[in-house]
């Protein structure tokens, strides 16, 4: 979920700026891609975040009795017992200082890639 989220919210925030200032996707500047980049990231650890706690307490509990018995029972039990803040999004800010610089680079990294292959691919079939 996290990837295809990452890649969604990506192309759908270049194509609506890109729609907003008249220009085609390759036409976007270096600073505009790291910026989709980076809140593309942000919204998408913001989503699966909280599947990321679950998963961490059930591969960490000791494995005597059943933690939970589904995760979304987990979800449940963790919103009741510590709140939405302090028990599926405790530790988010620093994710979010791992992820949203990594995103940025890498989705821009991705994009000069790929518009690099369409052109040489281009040039080619010329």
């Amino acid at each position: 979920p996290y990837a295809g989220l990452k890649f969604g919210c990506y192309e759908a925030m270049k194509r609506f700026l890109g729609d907003m200032w008249g220009i085609t996707e390759a036409e976007l500047h270096p600073a505009v891609r790291v910026s989709c980049g980076a809140l593309s990231g942000l919204m998408a650890v913001n989503v699966v975040y909280p599947f990321d706690v679950v998963r961490r307490r059930m591969q960490t509990h000791d494995g005597h009795q059943k933690l939970y018995p589904t995760p979304f029972h987990a979800i449940a039990t963790i919103v009741r017992e510590e709140g939405v803040r302090n028990g599926l999004y405790r530790g988010l800010t620093l994710n979010y200082i791992k992820t949203i610089p990594n995103v940025a680079i890498y989705m821009s990294l991705y994009d000069v890639v790929k518009n690099w292959l369409i052109r040489s691919a281009a040039e080619k079939a010329r």
